[in-house]
């Protein structure tokens, strides 16, 4: 027996159903507030990112953070 403990499979299957689960709230997000939806998940919109995207070093990537939420988008809108 596995006393309780998930197999790796339930593990990774818990863990797509997490992030199913974030993308479907974003989807939602953006349906009920449009663009501004935005404000929803990030700090600093209205501040100059764009002109300083390069002087973040200590912050995670972002074109990594665009990829997941890009990632998190198209499972939601084929409804996995």
């Amino acid at each position: 027996m596995n006393d309780g403990k998930l197999t790796e499979h339930q593990q990774r299957l818990e863990k797509f159903s997490q992030h199913l689960k974030a993308a479907r709230q974003l989807e939602d997000d953006i349906m009920k507030h449009g663009l501004d939806a935005v404000y929803l998940y990030c700090d600093d919109v209205e501040s100059d990112w764009l002109e300083t995207w390069e002087d973040d070093n200590d912050e995670p990537s972002y074109t990594a953070l665009l990829i997941d939420m890009r990632y998190r988008i198209s499972f939601s809108l084929l409804g996995l």
